[in-house]
């Protein structure tokens, strides 16, 4: 980050702020981020330097360089040639934000807050664009309100959707309309991350398969909120979004698949187990801790067949075993299956074998 302010008391001065993509480390790599820093304070003072007196200091936040003028089109200038050479040179996305007070040095906190102000609305620029934000231009940022909570709600239910059944490519548009009506309203940049927070955190309360994927990608290192934390555009929060939501989409259908093919398999065994018995989708159901309308649709996934189906099948060639034993009599074969009506018992048969029970008992014997 470069500051660049004039020192000449009594006059209007400009305090110019040039920022790239933050956090150079973990963009670039430490040692290249090192590098591009260096270039950046290097091209910035050599500018300054040949068109006016000037000091520079290290901050927290980066390189500040003060140049004493207070002329306009030397400004303009020196910004120009700033950005020509840093996009020439160091291929760095930037952007340089322009601001004054009439209280020069014996105001710059002033001035540094009211670049500040002005370097926020990076947050609707394009990031791919180099350019000039100057803060008497800007259109003022809009508080979040009741228009910012219908935007949150309405995102949050997408989300839930796109959860609650899964659908990888549907998240760039889930995205793309909420960043479409935020760019609409321009909202403080502050407010729309922590609203990506906190759906995020409530998703994850909400959905122990989404705690579960973010748990398994956060274990690469990857941290959505401390990634969101780090950026200061929305070009960068929504490509962010998209792509870590698409991951979790698909860790959640391989998780469920997990435990979809884990509930087939306790079903089949509960099955095959008490076929005799009455056995309800209602029972089935409470017994793996689903819904009907999911475990239905689930069953029929896994196994290309509907439950119903399956538990008739089970028991017609139980029920065809059976029938090979002539000590046990044909009504004693439907109950033995579980059906306890002789006469519902050789429909069933008949509809699946395709005779009846007695006549299938007179072929095989």
């Amino acid at each position: 980050m470069v500051l660049i302010s004039p020192l000449r008391i009594g006059s209007l001065f400009y305090l110019f702020q040039l920022t790239i993509i933050k956090l150079f480390s973990s963009k670039y790599g430490e040692e290249e981020g090192k590098i591009k820093y260096y270039i950046i304070r290097n091209i910035s003072e050599e500018i300054v330097e040949a068109k006016a007196g000037f000091f520079s200091c290290q901050l927290e936040f980066g390189l500040a360089v003060f140049i004493n003028t207070c002329d306009r089109q030397l400004i303009n200038e020196i910004t120009g040639s700033i950005r020509f050479n840093l996009d020439r040179h160091a291929q760095i996305s930037f952007t340089i934000a322009v601001s004054s007070v009439p209280g020069g040095i014996f105001d710059l906190n002033s001035l540094y807050c009211s670049v500040c102000k002005a370097m926020e609305h990076r947050y609707y620029y394009n990031i791919n664009i180099n350019t000039v934000i100057e803060q008497n231009s800007v259109r003022p940022f809009q508080n979040w309100d009741a228009e910012g909570e219908a935007v949150k709600i309405e995102l949050e239910n997408s989300i839930e959707r796109v959860i609650e059944q899964p659908d990888a490519t549907g998240i760039r548009k889930v995205f793309s309309d909420a960043f479409h009506k935020i760019r609409q309203k321009n909202f403080v940049p502050q407010d729309v991350n922590q609203m990506f927070k906190d759906i995020f955190l409530k998703m994850k309360f909400k959905f122990d398969d989404f705690k579960r994927a973010v748990e398994l990608l956060d274990t690469s290192g990857y941290s959505y909120v401390q990634q969101l934390e780090m950026l200061d555009t929305a070009d960068e929060i929504e490509k962010l979004s998209v792509n870590v939501y698409t991951e979790l989409t698909k860790q959640i259908l391989y998780l469920r698949s997990r435990k979809d093919k884990k509930i087939v398999e306790v079903v089949k065994d509960y099955v095959a187990k008490h076929y005799s018995e009455d056995i309800t989708l209602a029972k089935i159901t409470g017994l793996v801790y689903v819904n009907g309308n999911y475990f239905s649709e689930m069953f029929k996934t896994c196994t290309g067949e509907n439950f119903i189906d399956y538990l008739t099948r089970v028991r017609i060639d139980r029920a065809k075993t059976l029938l090979k034993d002539v000590a046990v009599k044909t009504y004693e074969v439907g109950m033995l299956v579980g059906y306890a009506d002789p006469n519902y018992f050789s429909k069933v048969f008949k509809k699946v074998v395709g005779i009846t029970p007695s006549q299938y008992r007179n072929i095989v014997l």
